[in-house]
């Protein structure tokens, strides 16, 4: 009777099989501000393992406030044949017409698919595919046939290039899971693999062969699968095999039985069989103790690591996309009851699984009492420790009398006083600052410390409060403004007076020593050192510079007067010549030196500056005629003074400011030699803008700013001090005004100044 009723429900297990339809899953939609996630699962509905996946993706996302869209596709149905557009418009014609943000794809088969049919303007999207194994077959050979070889795969990096995508890894722990069975099946001598046809199934037997045939040789490894067996040869196997068959399921429901049938199955197949049944995924019959276990990633670990890529997405950090990342914590996942029930020795269960259904200990049944009973024990004590310290502290100070603690109150208050000292106490109880008479809350004390101050300050007494052996607090120094009559350097001390149960200080004491003259002579120290030292190296810097700048004119007129005197055959030509060099060098000479006067007195306050109202148009001309005065009479520039406004009358030194522009002219002649030198001024708002602008050789970029320097010769073959300019800077800096200079390397260089006075336009007399 027994063994009819089995043969009837098998019957019709195989109609169920032959005409059930497998179930769609209803899409899902979650709404958010920001742009949405675009889920694609391409597993069966049946597959429990993808269906604890997407549920936990599902519950990350609306954790995290994401906009999804779930689509639940079927691999069986999207693997027929279509045109581009079909096969878009039939499986993703209804999602939203906005293009998603990121793609989550749930199987790699999927990938292959959503690959070969996306639309061109897709490309782009970034996309998570789950799992992701490191070799895939091809699209024309996965939609002729799922089975797997060594000649057939290509490797997921060559599917994935130029679209930015990242591959979760999920490893199927074949090697583990085989070592898991044999610490639990010590005498384990074949496997039996139980699959169906998908390709998720048939990556998984292909794998585990592989591993068996490698690390466990003389283990048999048999294959059931459900295209080259039927159910009834399934489990009539089942009931002949004893302890020395391990058994690893990986589906048998196929892509064309509903979930209740599937389930239904499953359930025959763990009950047939005397021996355990494992899993390589995360099926949620070990939880509900059907499966026996296996060593694999949660889905819960699985859909953490891909929510966890969008976050990072959404935040803009690093994603090392057209990779494969592995996916953390896999580990053995065992159900204690189903275990029992096969009569496996539960002693052989390893200590880091995790372990479903385990009956509880007695600490475990009792916990809760035990940690408040040693609680109340623990504070009963310490209340009676408590007392008995609080008693001997009140016999204490009981011994002293009150005109004795006034007199000493009365001494520390002028010791203190006379010191710049004051004390304060920490209530950490209350949350209360002491300090001067007053009280203040302990979260305002950051608003008395000075910004630069405070991190300084507040890693002290974290110091304090978390190392509960300390008892002092560090010495440190910060600023103060509790007075609010400015910041005052304190230097802090502090003592722990009273701490909880825990050790944990309540109540802190210490004083604050005014050190604000201190840090005061300090600084000036500091300073006064700095600029001794700067004194030191200007000093070294100019005497070095002046015994070269001095001695190159000197052994100049030296030099050719010498030959001037020593030899008698030299002709009227070379006289004349040498004559002009030792003047030249002369004048260069008296330059050097009228320049360093210049230049000592600017520095030393004593140059004379004597500011009336001028004409600038005739410090213009002025120093234009003494320019042209000193040209070559061979020199072809051009000196051109623009157009400028009407006569202006502007308050400042005339004498000083044509030395200023007067060094502008000669340094443009010497750097230019064709083209044209302007000259010209305007004025702008307050101030008045005079240039010198040149077509001559330009300054490159990276010297602009050393033409201001003190001896700076861009060009050391041109005759010069190497002081105009720097006495320029000094002169009109002295004036109030700024300098500058414009250039480009090649094409030329203006030098300006401006004056910051309110110019007076002259009135013409008529």
């Amino acid at each position: 009777m027994e063994k009819s009723f089995i043969l009837l429900t098998i019957s019709l297990l195989f109609t169920l099989e032959a005409t059930a339809l497998p179930h769609e899953k209803e899409d899902k939609v979650g709404y958010n501000k920001h742009g949405y996630v675009l889920f694609l699962n391409f597993y069966r509905a049946t597959n429990e393992w993808a269906n604890g996946i997407d549920g936990n993706i599902i519950k990350y996302l609306d954790y995290n406030k994401k906009r999804f869209y779930l689509k639940n596709m079927s691999e069986a149905a999207s693997k027929k044949n279509r045109s581009r557009t079909d096969w878009w418009n039939l499986f993703l014609g209804d999602i939203p017409k906005e293009k998603p943000k990121i793609v989550i794809i749930l199987g790699d088969a999927g990938w292959i698919l959503y690959r070969h049919y996306m639309p061109t303007g897709w490309r782009k999207i970034p996309c998570i595919v789950v799992p992701a194994r490191n070799r895939v077959l091809p699209f024309n050979v996965f939609m002729d046939s799922t089975d797997v070889a060594d000649n057939n795969q290509i490797p997921f990096s060559e599917t994935i290039k130029g679209f930015k995508v990242l591959g979760l890894s999920y490893v199927y722990y074949a090697k583990e899971t085989i070592q898991l069975l044999k610490k639990l099946q010590p005498g384990m001598k074949q496997i039996l693999f139980i699959s169906d046809r998908c390709l998720a199934s048939t990556f998984a037997r292909y794998d585990m062969q592989k591993n068996a045939e490698r690390y466990f040789p003389k283990l048999k490894f048999i294959s059931f699968e459900r295209d080259k067996h039927t159910t009834r040869q399934l489990l009539d196997t089942l009931q002949r095999l004893d302890k020395r068959t391990g058994i690893i399921f990986y589906g048998w429901s196929g892509c064309d039985m509903n979930a209740e049938n599937a389930n239904y199955i499953k359930k025959m197949i763990c009950a047939y069989s005397s021996v355990p049944v494992f899993t390589m995924s995360d099926y949620n019959d070990v939880e509900e103790s059907l499966l026996s276990g296996g060593f694999y990633n949660s889905a819960e670990d699985i859909a953490a690591e891909a929510v966890d890529v969008v976050n990072k997405y959404d935040n803009n950090k690093y994603i090392p996309w057209g990779s494969i990342i592995k996916i953390r914590n896999a580990k053995a996942y065992l159900s204690y009851p189903a275990l029992l029930e096969k009569q496996v020795d539960v002693d052989l269960i390893p200590v880091d699984a995790v372990v479903y259904g385990k009956p509880k200990t007695f600490y475990e049944i009792y916990r809760v009492r035990i940690i408040l009973g040693t609680s109340l024990g623990i504070i009963v004590f310490i209340l009676l420790l408590g007392y008995a310290w609080a008693q001997r502290k009140l016999r204490i100070v009981n011994d002293i009398t009150n005109s004795e603690l006034e007199h000493l109150n009365h001494i520390l208050h002028v010791v203190l006083e006379a010191s710049d000292v004051f004390p304060w106490a920490l209530d950490l109880v209350k949350n209360e600052l002491h300090v001067f008479g007053k009280t203040y809350d302990i979260e305002d004390i950051h608003k008395f410390i000075h910004p630069d101050d405070i991190n300084t300050y507040y890693d002290n007494m974290h110091y304090l409060m978390e190392d509960y052996s300390r008892q002092t607090l560090k010495e440190n120094k910060a600023r103060f403004n509790i007075l609010k009559t400015g910041y005052i350097w304190y230097k802090m001390r502090g003592i722990v007076d009273k701490r909880n149960a825990a050790g944990k200080p309540t109540y802190i004491i210490g004083s604050a020593e005014n050190i604000d003259k201190q840090k005061q002579i300090e600084q000036n120290l500091v300073e006064t050192r700095e600029k001794a030292i700067e004194s030191n190296n200007l000093k070294t810097a100019f005497l070095a510079n002046m015994s070269h700048e001095i001695r190159t004119p000197l052994n100049a007129i030296v030099g050719y007067a010498d030959l001037l005197v020593s030899s008698d055959y030299l002709s009227k030509e070379d006289r004349e010549f040498f004559n002009q060099n030792i003047q030249t060098n002369k004048e260069l000479l008296m330059q050097l030196f009228n320049d360093i006067l210049d230049l000592s007195k600017i520095e030393a306050g004593v140059l004379d500056f004597n500011c009336n109202m001028v004409n600038m148009s005739e410090v213009i001309n002025n120093a234009v005629a003494a320019a042209k005065f000193n040209m070559d009479k061979k020199n072809v520039v051009k000196l051109v003074i623009d157009d400028i406004p009407e006569s202006f009358l502007i308050r400042t030194d005339a004498i000083r400011v044509q030395q200023v522009i007067v060094n502008f002219l000669n340094n443009a002649i010497k750097f230019t030699k064709e083209g044209f030198i302007n000259i010209g001024y305007k004025i702008e708002k307050d101030s008045l803008y005079c240039y010198v602008k040149d077509t001559g050789i330009g300054i490159d970029e990276s010297k602009q700013s050393l033409v201001f320097e003190r001896f700076e010769k861009l060009d050391s073959f041109k005759p010069g001090t190497g002081l105009g300019l720097a006495i320029s800077k000094m002169i009109i800096e002295k004036l109030n005004g700024s300098i500058g200079v414009e250039s480009k390397l090649g094409e030329g260089s203006t030098f300006w100044f401006t004056l910051p006075s309110a110019p007076k336009k002259i009135r013409k007399k008529h």
